[in-house]
């Protein structure tokens, strides 16, 4: 008798405690209904009152019932218990604005040179590019000494990436430069576009990554206008969709390839898409003194995407106020779209990329699918513009699954891939309260998209100054005029 006292009074210990847990959870992240939250509370309570009259109860029939009943509601509560902490931990733990940024670096010899490995240049004479990034250069060239066991560097710094390549390639002053990532990128792109390989005039010797500590982002001052940004359920919102141009850590410093923004009104549940070619030719305030380069290259400079924003609020989408910004990768696309269980878009064409094949009309994607189909633009007569559109469609693919019933298959998955594959400044509460107006109505969306054209020409970039001409792309401003007038429509409710 007092064993199965002793049972039950543990079992009930257990129920109310999960129940204690279930609740906080419940009203923590306050994604249901109102309506939901207030029923889950109400049984949550009838049932614990259930288990306690029948734990206080003095026949068997009554213990036996307190048994069953605590403990099958123990184990009931330990699935919806583990996801809702599960998603507690990862919106508490969403990568947002970073305190540490990762930037790569090649490191290259001339084509010919006898050099295979890093020991093989530890005496040769050095050039780096100190004026982008100073702090990750001496973290290089930091990097590089430990490797070579402590050995002193000979080396040169250069006022640019132009300057840089031609100590190495033309002048030979140097013997080895080390580049960044990125601007390595950007000669590859210039060889290519003279019908040339990269690869005819340098070689790799080794890649290094290399981190810094960025300025904490400083906390906003409490005003009407910070509250108002915090309720993204209640009001119209511009949250701004940067690809950057690598796999793995989101935190490296990389061009943003693409550059989308996606306007929300959540009162007239109406959205639009709008995309600019990733070689839009503009300036960069604060960093390029008015001298122009392609938009892509914004992503290289400042942190948490605050140059690629401030050149789309004033160079592009004039006027429009950018609340918010997600960073994405190539990474991140495949493992969200394959934790959604695929997605489907529609192609105005029939292509192929990276041995993937679609066809005009519908087509269900995984997530290499989906990456593949958004990357093309060689297919096309229209090439980044075009582009632009598919990954619009991938972006609408991905937003009309996650709000369809077959998200609730995914959910557990979805939560393991965002939490480490994409860098945002959306707030716990601005994430948690859109989930919870979703929720609440069940509403379908409109959604528009919209494409700026471009007029495409060879020009200099502030990022390679001198070397040679880029393929950039010169705005037209009908078609610049037309997205802004969709934009503010949007955000105006009508």
């Amino acid at each position: 008798m007092k064993k199965h006292i002793l049972l039950n009074s543990m079992l009930f210990a257990i129920q109310a405690s999960l129940s204690v847990t279930f609740a906080v959870y419940i009203l923590k992240l306050n994604v249901l209904p109102d309506s939901v939250n207030i029923i889950c509370l109400i049984c949550l309570g009838l049932a614990m009152i259930s288990s306690a009259f029948l734990l206080l109860g003095k026949t068997k029939i009554k213990r036996i019932m307190c048994t069953f009943i605590a403990g099958i509601l123990s184990i009931i509560m330990l699935i919806p218990i583990g996801l809702l902490m599960k998603t507690d931990h990862t919106l508490e733990n969403l990568q947002g604005e970073t305190t540490v940024y990762h930037t790569g670096y090649e490191i290259l010899v001339r084509k010919g040179d006898f050099a295979e490995i890093l020991n093989d240049i530890s005496e040769y004479k050095f050039g780096i590019d100190t004026s982008y990034d100073k702090k990750s250069a001496n973290e290089a060239i930091k990097n590089i000494s430990e490797k070579l066991g402590g050995a002193t560097l000979n080396y040169t710094e250069y006022s640019d990436s132009s300057s840089l390549w031609a100590a190495l390639v033309e002048t030979k002053v140097v013997d080895v430069v080390i580049i960044e990532s990125t601007f390595y990128k950007m000669f590859e792109e210039l060889y290519l576009t003279q019908g040339d390989n990269i690869e005819n005039y340098v070689k790799k010797v080794e890649n290094i990554t290399v981190s810094i500590n960025v300025e904490q982002p400083s906390e906003p001052t409490p005003d009407n206008t910070t509250q108002k940004l915090k309720d993204l359920n209640k009001r119209p919102f511009v949250l701004y969709v940067s690809g950057i141009d690598v796999s793995g850590k989101i935190t490296m410093r990389s061009r943003s390839d693409v550059n989308i923004l996606i306007v929300i009104n959540p009162i007239t549940k109406k959205m639009v898409l709008a995309t600019v070619p990733r070689d839009t030719y503009v300036p960069f305030p604060g960093i390029t003194n008015g001298a122009r380069d392609k938009l892509t290259h914004a992503g290289v400079y400042g942190d948490n995407c605050s140059v690629s924003i401030a050149t789309l609020e004033e160079y592009i989408y004039t006027g429009v106020k950018i609340d918010r910004w997600i960073r994405v990768n190539f990474t991140s696309v495949q493992r969200i779209v394959d934790a959604l269980g695929g997605i489907t878009v529609e192609s105005k064409y029939n292509f192929t990329q990276s041995g993937h094949s679609f066809v005009k009309g519908k087509n269900f994607l995984n997530g290499s699918q989906a990456l593949a189909f958004a990357r093309n633009r060689k297919s096309f007569n229209e090439g980044d513009m075009q582009r632009g559109r598919n990954q619009l469609e991938v972006i609408k693919g991905i937003f009309n699954k996650a709000i369809s019933p077959a998200i609730l298959t995914a959910y557990s998955d979805i939560l393991e891939e965002v939490m480490d594959c994409i860098q945002t400044n959306l707030s716990y509460e601005d994430i948690t309260g859109l989930v919870k107006m979703q929720l609440s109505d069940g509403a379908s969306w409109d959604i528009e998209t919209a494409s700026i054209y471009v007029n495409y020409k060879y020009d200099y970039c502030y990022s390679m100054p001198t070397y040679g001409k880029l393929c950039v792309g010169v705005m037209s401003e009908t078609s610049r005029q037309e997205v802004l007038e969709k934009i503010n429509n949007v955000i105006a409710g009508k």
